[in-house]
């Protein structure tokens, strides 16, 4: 079985709240897919190349995909302590 590389996990605000994870929520379920698989992708494949994912600053990356909807998504994220952290 393949190990995931890095750990994605989900920004948590004081109030509890997952601000990234909620707008995934709002998106219909086939762009939640496309971005979800990825996501999954930088999981298992890190580090991955541009095609994928991108630095855009020093420990700041840009996950990129293009949803059904003729819409660009973007999850920025960081590694931290060995997990990806979205930004």
């Amino acid at each position: 079985m393949i190990e995931k590389r890095i750990e994605a996990r989900f920004y948590r605000t004081g109030d509890d709240n997952e601000p990234v994870r909620e707008w995934l929520r709002s998106l219909d379920q086939e762009d939640r897919v496309l971005i979800g698989t990825d996501i999954r992708k930088v999981e298992y494949g890190w580090p991955i190349g541009t095609a994928i994912c991108r630095p855009i600053g020093p420990e700041l990356y840009e996950i990129g995909t293009n949803p059904s909807s003729n819409r660009i998504a973007r999850v920025l994220f960081c590694i931290v302590q060995g997990e990806m952290m979205d930004s």
